[in-house]
């Protein structure tokens, strides 16, 4: 038995472990895209599980149904589960877009009573963290954590341990403490500002100097609101105070912003 598992976040992995979890002799193998996959490694009369993973091209997947005893596939990427509806094959498995990787694996093989652990990384991978507390904290404290599927002692402690998971959560919360304020301080030394107290409200100009990742969710999470272009100066400016606002309080000065508008103020 084999299972191939995403490697390169912690909704495969995850999703890798739930397999060993409950097949401990199943030999795990993690793969991401660009990956040559190893053919000579499959055989005709194996179970093979392909999890939170597709081959590409889709042909592929096609081919290995067809390689191996029987192949289960659990996967959650639309793009891949619009390729199969095109090609019109039917896998054994699970292929559910709204849901992650993990949890259609849990749903799958295990049934009822999903963990906290597998439910807090699967809001993680759906962009559903904002709506589950604690979602965001756990996926930034597991990766402290040597989470290799095959590390089995420790995926079935989360499993088990909901004790575990908090302290997971919480340590996860000052890492994420720590980063914001660092990424905040990076952030100042990467942009070129001009900070406009308008009605009690602060309107933050800016112009980019040097790669930072997600740079206007960084200002926007310290309650600024943030422009790059000149024709939203004035509709930021606007949207707080109106266009009676006294000059004195408006952008002045000649700006060039990243998308290559000029403003010479207002």
């Amino acid at each position: 038995m084999k299972c191939f598992y995403h490697s390169a976040d912690q909704d495969g992995r995850c999703s890798g472990a739930i397999v060993k979890e409950v097949h401990p002799e199943c030999e795990l193998t993690g793969i991401n895209y660009g990956q040559a996959f190893p053919w000579d490694t499959i055989q005709s009369d194996e179970l093979v599980y392909m999890v939170d993973f597709s081959l590409q091209p889709f042909t592929d997947m096609i081919r290995l149904k067809e390689a191996c005893g029987a192949l289960v596939w659990i996967d959650h990427h639309k793009s891949a589960i619009e390729e199969r509806d095109a090609a019109g094959v039917s896998f054994n498995g699970m292929q559910v877009v709204g849901k992650s990787g993990c949890e259609l694996v849990w749903e799958c093989i295990v049934g009822s009573d999903m963990p906290r652990a597998v439910f807090l990384l699967g809001r993680y991978d759906v962009w559903d963290w904002m709506n589950h507390p604690g979602a965001m904290e756990f996926q930034k404290g597991v990766w402290q954590f040597n989470t290799d599927p095959n590390n089995s002692e420790f995926w079935h402690r989360l499993f088990i341990d909901d004790e575990l998971v908090e302290e997971i959560t919480h340590d996860g919360a000052l890492l994420l403490a720590a980063q914001k304020k660092d990424n905040w301080r990076l952030t100042l030394n990467r942009v070129g500002t001009l900070v406009m107290p308008i009605c009690n409200k602060n309107i933050l100009l800016f112009i980019t100097k040097g790669g930072c990742m997600n740079i206007e969710q960084i200002l926007n999470d310290e309650g600024y609101q943030t422009v790059n272009c000149a024709n939203a100066v004035l509709d930021a400016i606007n949207s707080v105070a109106g266009p009676s606002t006294p000059k004195k309080w408006r952008c002045s000065g000649y700006r060039v912003f990243p998308d290559g508008t000029k403003c010479e103020g207002c």
